[in-house]
């Protein structure tokens, strides 16, 4: 099976887009700006990256208890549902290339010392985390003022 995935510098593209946004934000705003990237949102404000053409397109987005934007999560591979050797292999080359893209913008990143790796920044205020899961990756950006409630948290 051919499993698709953003290039890496398209991926880092996205976070410093966000990263350059001028935070906080309401959903309402991060909706408009995410139609530069080719997202699209339904009547609720719920994100999609049809753009990408991955087989989840979903972006999974939290507003602080402020009501202004906080968080976002999205795919940067295809969702393998039961994944082979091979696509382990596809898996785990993804996540380097995309890491290897990070670290040339953002620096060394933090990485995860979890069953399964991850690398997180700290940077503009914002914290940016690429996870490799069990059947894909992804990406998630903290705003910067939800990266400062995070931190107060312990996490």
């Amino acid at each position: 099976m051919t499993w698709k995935a953003m290039a890496a510098e398209q991926a880092c593209d996205v976070l410093d887009f966000w990263l350059q946004a001028s935070w906080p934000l309401t959903r309402d705003e991060v909706v408009g700006l995410a139609g530069e990237l080719g997202w699209t949102a339904d009547s609720e404000g719920t994100l999609s990256n049809p753009a990408d053409g991955l087989s989840q397109p979903a972006v999974r987005a939290v507003d602080d208890l402020n009501g202004d934007f906080a968080s976002m999560n999205f795919w940067l591979t295809d969702v393998i549902k039961d994944p082979s050797a091979e696509d382990e292999a596809f898996l785990n080359d993804r996540y380097t290339l995309f890491v290897r893209e990070g670290k040339k913008r953002w620096g060394s990143p933090k990485l995860g010392r979890d069953a399964l790796p991850s690398a997180t920044w700290h940077t503009g205020g914002a914290r940016i985390t690429i996870g490799r899961s069990r059947r894909a990756v992804t990406a998630e950006f903290i705003t910067p003022q939800y990266a400062v409630v995070l931190q107060k948290l312990g996490e």
